[in-house]
């Protein structure tokens, strides 16, 4: 494989070790009350959309993701699709961005929206043309009849029509939400959290100094199974920024009390994180699937590497020097404590 695990047992230095690791996670955990994800498209007279949502983009991308999805179903160019604004005033209505349920939920709305503005354009194309809006396509910014690709309009006429000629402004409004599934009962343990999981097995080399518990991250690959990717680029960037978040998490970072409660390392002077220097290259290998609820096949992918990044952390330590630490961050100084415990010192 990529971290080269039969290589690396034949001749290890001493004190190196590969963990490895699997995980899962929910594509948006539904714990009960309201959890839908809505979003609104306004077709301009330009033929251009603005697309709305009550989301949050946070760096992992969804406003360039929902314009893809956007585009795609109505058959027009990715620049034609403007984000719009989005703040406590203007948002619709949405749960919020966490528990990997972004690209899922938002998404599936998004399409729902695109699907009833393209309703709409169908039936505005079909009266025009003198044939039924079932038959219609919407490819390269046109609306044709499937079988007769010459019989059809651009959209910007049938926008013009829409608005000159019938005097209708077009919006596509798009909701989602997880309603058919049963929830947790808490106390039988059955039921489902979310439709789609995210699967991911990973595996990081790493050097365990003996003498002073220092670990030194060398390199790290994760095989990710978040449905069919909408963005490959990106959902790297989240396999891999999950994996280097808990690089710090797993080795460095910790709240630390005197015995009045006061926080001692409250500045980032004394707050240990990983720099680039610490955070090894991590590698991403993608599969493949079809997730049959998610948008375009898709499924969550923020943070099932976060789950096992630290898991496969722990275990390359243990693989190293021979001592299981249980609980985090992995310090060098539970190392050193463990190993001479286990050497009887």
């Amino acid at each position: 494989g990529t971290i080269g695990w039969k290589e690396s047992r034949k001749s290890r230095p001493k004190g190196r070790g590969i963990g490895f690791s699997c995980a899962s996670h929910p594509s948006g955990v539904r714990l009960g009350g309201h959890f839908g994800s809505s979003v609104l498209l306004k077709l301009q007279e330009d033929a251009k959309i603005i697309l709305t949502h009550g989301g949050t983009e946070i760096g992992q991308g969804c406003n360039t993701i929902f314009c893809q999805m956007a585009a795609e179903v109505l058959g027009i160019p990715f620049e034609d699709i403007i984000q719009g604004p989005s703040d406590s005033d203007t948002a619709i209505l949405d749960s919020g961005m966490f528990s990997d349920r972004c690209t899922y939920w938002d998404g599936n709305a998004t399409i729902a929206a695109a699907n009833d503005l393209k309703r709409q354009l169908a039936d505005i194309a079909a009266k025009k043309l003198d044939v039924k809006s079932e038959d219609l396509e919407f490819k390269n910014s046109r609306i044709y009849v499937k079988d007769r690709p010459e019989k059809g309009m651009n959209m910007i006429n049938a926008t013009r029509t829409a608005y000159y000629e019938l005097g209708t402004p077009l919006y596509g409004r798009g909701y989602w939400a997880a309603t058919d599934i049963d929830l947790v009962d808490w106390k039988t343990g059955k039921g489902n959290l979310a439709h789609g999981i995210d699967f991911i097995a990973t595996a990081i080399e790493m050097d365990v100094d003996r003498e002073t518990g220092k670990v030194t991250l060398l390199k790290g690959v994760s095989g990710d199974d978040a449905g069919q990717p909408i963005h490959p680029v990106m959902l790297e960037g989240q396999v891999n920024g999950g994996s280097a978040h808990m690089t710090g998490h797993g080795l460095l970072e910790e709240s630390l009390y005197d015995e009045r409660g006061r926080m001692l390392n409250y500045s980032w002077r004394d707050y240990k994180q990983p720099t680039a220097l610490d955070t090894p290259e991590y590698s991403v290998h993608h599969v493949h699937t079809h997730d049959p609820y998610g948008p375009f096949g898709a499924k969550g992918a923020g943070e099932a590497s976060s789950c096992s990044t630290l898991a496969a952390i722990a275990n390359g330590v243990y693989d190293a020097v021979g001592v299981r630490i249980k609980d985090l961050p992995i310090t060098a100084e539970k190392i050193v404590a463990e190993l001479r415990k286990k050497e009887g010192k």
